[in-house]
């Protein structure tokens, strides 16, 4: 198995040659030792590499499984620095476990582990082992464990988890919610083994993330961990967070979820650290690089800049890869597909020249030229305003309302005596609109009976169904979840307005002290008024009409993930008389709630797509009706 290996001989017994592979699935376990391109690992073999003569050849067996990791030197000896919370030191030929640490969450896993633990505690249980001995096997007595809170562990897909004195920092894998430690060294072994001090633990970082992905390590630098998802973020030992970049659709689950990419700074599906290289230019520091599900290499300093992504998105008619590998031919239009769950990204460090070993069944060797002239563009410092902001709001909106697309429904005609059960059985299938965003899912119809608007609103992808822990009724969309109405019922008016005018409306049910509840906002209202105003710190807006409605019927239905609402609110009570013929601005939306359903954690409207706010109660008030759909009475 390691390596798989065909082999053709004379029949004198002498070796002709061999053929060696395929690798694992993703091309996993590939490393370099940045000092000498030559030595490479992989298929847990090290191979020597002639660059020339395009060849690779077995040194030796030196690992007897495959090991996803990176080389380190230190103090004269070797380790390998498994990406699955291990360490193995070189012994002659041999890398030998020295250290492992991780949870153990029930009993199990931990019958599975073989873990020669003398008592095993109770699960889940947090253990690190290093080889006090110096003899390669794990004995009980070089145990310690430790009852599990957040889990030691270098997260989902593991990470790169030591830092350059080789303390281990550790990100449990957990959604919602980042935690970041390190446990320091506290001495070594003759035999060159760090040994570790769990009970002084350090915690860096410890929040909740509302929507978050995978807490995952990427790699510690300089004493900043590269830690997360949805965003990836550093972190300091002092808890400061000094950089995130968005990163909406993570892991290969996030990645089915996900959009073609506008531009190349949008990551899709990006899974893991594959190796970092010094630049030598203290201007730009250090890059790391992350492979994807889609198949695209992404490229960025430590300091959170996105240098530039490779390949191309496997969805989107990539060019077929070359028939045979030679140097020189060009692959920068082909793509490494989905589930490239391997690659390694080194510098040479004597010829300042950066490669890739990457490939699906197969290992790789890529040139990756252009890296070697990288250089920062000078800095300076940038002043906004209040009023520079809303000139870039304006801005995004036209080009939002450019791309746009002409979204139309249709507002069915139901017979007499519709109730709002929450059982959704009056509405055709073929009548609801869908649209989605990342994990969220939505699909809703609008009807009426001549004498309600009826609406219903089947939302999946919320873990934690239709909660809201607000306690003032005209501020419910900014607390936890809602779905939302947003209605111009003045045919007439100008459908590209980008402000709202009298009798355009927003229809906003929730739950107000756990009980279902709906609020009508006017922005503009003609005679009587009930003004409020919705502030920020630097900002404010005004909504002439809000009041909750007395005579709506309401019916919220839940489900593990995610929920539905039937509403029912009389016509009248709305100011709208839909005319056949007649064509109305009208958009649907639902608010998700963070994890603890006491803040929104996401928009996402059917037609408005420039609903990306959520940190701006006046922003998230305002309409926008140029950026709504369209409705009409269908006969």
């Amino acid at each position: 198995m390691w390596p798989k290996r065909v082999s053709v001989w004379e029949a004198d017994g002498k070796l002709v040659t061999d053929f060696i592979g395929p690798t694992t699935y993703g091309g996993m376990g590939a490393f370099v030792d940045p000092d000498d391109k030559t030595r490479a690992f992989g298929n847990a073999c090290e191979w020597k590499l002639d660059y020339e003569k395009n060849k690779a050849g077995v040194v030796a067996n030196c690992l007897d499984d495959l090991v996803p990791g990176d080389l380190i030197k230190r103090d004269g000896r070797e380790y390998v620095m498994g990406k699955r919370g291990e360490l193995l030191i070189r012994r002659g030929d041999v890398f030998a476990p020295c250290v492992q640490f991780g949870t153990i969450r029930n009993k199990n896993e931990f019958d599975q582990a073989k873990l020669p633990l003398a008592e095993p505690g109770q699960f889940p249980l947090n253990f690190t082992w290093s080889d006090l001995n110096d003899d390669g096997s794990m004995q009980p007595e070089e145990f310690v464990t430790r009852p599990a809170s957040q889990g030691w562990n270098a997260g989902y897909w593991g990470g790169y988890w030591l830092d350059d004195q080789l303390n281990i920092v550790t990100c449990p894998g957990n959604y919602n919610h980042d935690t970041v430690q390190r446990i320091p060294v506290k001495g070594w072994t003759k035999g060159g083994v760090p040994i570790y001090d769990v009970d002084k633990i350090e915690t860096w970082l410890d929040r909740d993330r509302p929507g978050g992905g995978p807490n995952k390590l990427f790699l510690v630098d300089r004493g900043t961990a590269i830690f997360g998802s949805k965003p990836i973020a550093a972190v300091r030992p002092d808890g400061t967070v000094v950089w995130t970049w968005q990163d909406n659709w993570p892991d290969v689950h996030g990645s089915h979820n996900a959009p073609i990419p506008e531009n190349d700074s949008v990551l899709v599906g990006v899974l893991s650290c594959i190796g970092r290289a010094a630049t030598g230019n203290p201007a730009i520091g250090s890059l790391w690089a992350m492979n994807s599900n889609m198949g695209r290499l992404y490229i960025m300093t430590t300091d959170g800049l996105l240098v530039g992504s490779i390949f191309q998105d496997t969805r989107i008619g990539a060019d077929p890869w070359p028939a045979e590998a030679k140097a020189g031919i060009p692959i920068g239009g082909t793509s490494m597909g989905s589930e490239w769950f391997g690659g390694y990204f080194f510098k040479a460090a004597k010829t300042n020249e950066y490669y890739l070993i990457a490939g699906g069944t197969s290992y790789n060797l890529i040139k990756l030229n252009g890296l070697d002239t990288l250089q920062p563009l000078k800095g300076g410092r940038l002043e906004f305003t209040g009023k520079d902001v809303l000139a870039a709001e304006a801005v995004q909106q036209k080009a939002a309302a450019k791309k746009a697309e002409k979204k139309s429904l249709a507002i069915l005609l139901l017979g007499k005596g519709p109730v709002a059960d929450g059982r959704l059985d009056e509405f055709p299938k073929e009548s609801f609109a869908e649209w989605s965003s990342g994990g969220y899912r939505v699909r809703a119809a609008v009807a009426t009976d001549g004498a309600s608007l009826c609406l219903a609103y089947d939302v999946s992808g919320d873990t934690n169904p239709m909660v809201n822990g607000g306690q003032d009724v005209t501020q419910l969309f900014v607390t936890g979840d809602s779905v939302d109405l947003q209605l111009g019922t003045n045919p007439e008016a100008k459908p590209d307005r980008t402000g709202p005018v009298v009798g355009d409306l927003r229809l906003l049910i929730s739950v107000l002290a756990g009980k279902p509840v709906a609020v009508l906002y006017r922005w503009k209202a003609q005679g009587k008024k009930n003004p409020q105003i919705f502030r920020c710190p630097w900002r404010s807006a005004a909504v002439d009409w809000v009041e909750e409605l007395e005579d709506a019927s309401i019916s919220i239905n839940r489900r593990g993930d995610g929920y539905v609402v039937e509403a029912m609110v009389p016509l009248k009570t709305l100011g709208f008389d839909p005319k056949p013929g007649k064509e109305y601005k009208l958009d649907l939306g639902v608010i998700f709630s963070d994890a603890k359903g006491n803040n929104r954690a996401a928009r996402v409207y059917w037609a408005n797509k420039a609903t990306g706010l959520v940190a701006d109660v006046p922003g998230e008030i305002m309409a926008q009706p140029n950026l709504w759909g369209t409705a009409a009475i269908k006969e």
